[in-house]
């Protein structure tokens, strides 16, 4: 690639990123607020469960447009952070019992927040960062 090809790939992909993680926080400040005081319409607020999801891709997008090369240590390190969180966060409902006291009701509504807000974010991350090493395999 020419370099201004590659200069103008590598904004428009840190500006991806950026707007990924603007539209995540968004549809993740619109969860906690009451009905009547969220941004988003009602047709599409369906979509604010994918604010985290939407955080973490933009956030690895962002550092893709930012690192372009993806060293070693970026691919390494953003594929670690995807896997610990999506250990963490990918089956809450085996360990929150034991946070809780084993009140039920509690425990599963933490296993979800978990779930939510650690493990679908994980599941995104580690997707990038298994993307960015397919990347770097076929780039030699």
């Amino acid at each position: 690639m020419t370099e201004s090809v590659k200069r103008s790939t590598r904004v428009f992909v840190l500006t991806g990123g950026v707007i990924l993680i603007g539209l995540g926080a968004l549809g993740t400040h619109d969860l906690f607020r009451h009905p009547a005081e969220r941004f988003l319409p009602t047709r599409f607020q369906d979509l604010m469960f994918l604010g985290p999801v939407s955080i973490g891709f933009g956030i690895v997008t962002t550092l893709r447009g930012l690192f372009w090369s993806a060293s070693r240590v970026l691919r390494r390190v953003v594929m670690g952070t995807g896997l610990l969180m999506l250990a963490v966060g990918g089956c809450p409902w085996m360990y929150t019992p034991f946070i809780t006291g084993d009140r039920q009701e509690g425990a599963g509504m933490l296993a979800t927040t978990i779930f939510i807000f650690v493990g679908m974010p994980g599941l995104a991350i580690t997707i990038a960062g298994w993307a960015l090493r397919q990347k770097a395999k076929s780039d030699g």
